[in-house]
């Protein structure tokens, strides 16, 4: 298992605690993990670090705290499309510190299903950029190149 580079546990219906603490630990050379289509609630902790691609679109993230990437230092995309994300939260600090995204997709859909946010914060969402210098560090086509 120690080998393995791509992981698809897309549409299984897991949640947090179907995923046991360092499950993660015995692929260390694993670079893409999909786990879009479930019912977490959070970032799963303790990825590897070996990440580059993470599909964590369609499940129930509505929020993204500073270390919810802190163990991934190679990650070049996160996709997060079709969370009930709002544009408060997620924070630039999530993401500051990773120096080799490529692709931040929390695309357009995020905010739709939070409760009680309006057209102004979805917009606001879709059009966010990480790097703050408009360099469309923060935007996607939904490619992974």
């Amino acid at each position: 298992m120690s080998k393995l580079k791509e992981i698809n546990l897309a549409n299984n219906q897991l949640k947090l605690n179907s995923i046991y603490q360092g499950a993660w630990q015995e692929v260390t050379e694993l670079t893409t993990l999909d786990l879009s289509g479930n019912l977490l609630s959070h970032v799963p902790p303790d990825l590897p670090e070996s990440l580059e691609f993470l599909h964590l679109q369609n499940n129930r993230i509505s929020r993204l705290p500073d270390t919810a990437f802190d163990g991934t230092p190679n990650i070049k995309g996160i996709f997060l499309r079709f969370n009930p994300l709002s544009v408060n939260a997620v924070k630039e600090s999530s993401f500051a510190h990773l120096v080799h995204l490529q692709v931040l997709d929390i695309g357009y859909g995020n905010a739709a299903q939070g409760p009680g946010v309006g057209e102004e914060e979805e917009k606001d969402l879709a059009n966010w950029d990480r790097a703050g210098g408009g360099g469309g560090g923060g935007q996607s086509d939904d490619s992974e190149a």
